[in-house]
């Protein structure tokens, strides 16, 4: 008994500390320059945020294009189809998005993952960056540098080392990197004699053996897609007897409101991941995230057939 009154004063004195959290959920969100924002924020906007104002603790936003030029005293989660960051952040920024322009500050880490990543040169990174895309172009300031894309061009500063791994390197004249750098790349990286690295030049190869794996032929790849195709529909044959109910009142639902669904569907295709991240960053909340993002690839693959 002592111990469950222990538990329960000691969850009552959590929840008394911890800062409050404003869920906004509307067409479009702006926040003023002169405006401060003192609790944490969970932002959904069907259109855009604009956000030049001040957030005291972690910002979270999920919308179509997000225009974040204020200052963040904590952590910052951006989800859209354009995300354009000109501010200042003093803890961690993490993007997500089809095409993310960073030109702000972060005193911190940054993590970036879209189809077109760009850092421009005013763009400055404290700690760690990390930039996953498609096109990844670098042209700012950071501690350590990774990247993994199909095409990758470096220049800026990079203080410590660069560790990029791309189909197609470009390392423009003028880039200064004081440390190694390691690249993985089907061609051999030559660089210009204006380029400066301190530290070593050296090509990982992804695949032990001193070889790049070969790219499957197209049959193969057809054989191998269809394969898990079939594997997919049976999948969703065996879900649809095991619960014949859902999915008679899934597939009525999707009549009568189309609409409804498509929205519902894409609110949970954005928000599931970043909740089960979210979740999994905690030590309470590691079985639930862990259990939201199964519940996401399950629907993934479901859906594939």
């Amino acid at each position: 008994m002592k111990r469950v009154l222990l538990l329960c004063a000691i969850l009552l004195l959590t929840a008394s500390v911890s800062p409050a959290i404003q869920f906004i959920n509307a067409p479009r969100y702006e926040l003023l320059p002169d405006e401060t924002a003192t609790e944490e924020l969970w932002l959904i906007a069907e259109s855009n945020i604009t956000f030049r104002g001040l957030a005291e603790e972690d910002v979270f936003a999920v919308t179509a294009v997000a225009e974040l030029s204020g200052t963040f005293a904590n952590d910052l989660w951006a989800m859209a189809d354009q995300v354009g960051f000109t501010g200042r952040a003093r803890d961690d920024v993490r993007l997500l998005g089809r095409t993310l322009r960073i030109a702000g500050t972060t005193d911190r880490n940054l993590v970036a993952a879209g189809t077109t990543v760009e850092v421009d040169t005013g763009a400055t990174i404290g700690q760690d960056a990390v930039l996953i895309g498609e096109d990844v172009l670098f042209k700012g300031g950071a501690r350590n540098l990774r990247i993994m894309a199909s095409r990758a061009s470096v220049s800026g500063r990079v203080k410590g080392n660069l560790r990029v791994a791309a189909a197609d390197i470009v390392v423009l004249p003028g880039t200064e990197i004081e440390g190694d750098l390691v690249y993985t790349s089907p061609d051999e990286l030559v660089l210009d004699s204006r380029v400066l690295v301190r530290g070593n030049l050296r090509r990982s190869l992804t695949f032990p053996g001193g070889y790049v794996r070969p790219q499957p032929s197209s049959r193969s790849r057809v054989s191998f897609q269809s394969f898990l195709y079939i594997n997919a529909l049976l999948a969703l044959l065996v879900f649809c007897a095991v619960f014949p109910h859902f999915t008679g009142r899934a597939v009525r639902m999707l009549r009568q409101s189309p609409g409804w669904c498509l929205l519902a569907g894409l609110l949970a295709f954005g928000l599931l991941p970043m909740v089960g991240f979210v979740s999994m960053l905690t030590l309470v909340g590691l079985a639930t995230g862990a259990f939201t993002i199964g519940i996401y690839l399950a629907m993934l693959y479901l859906a594939k057939g």
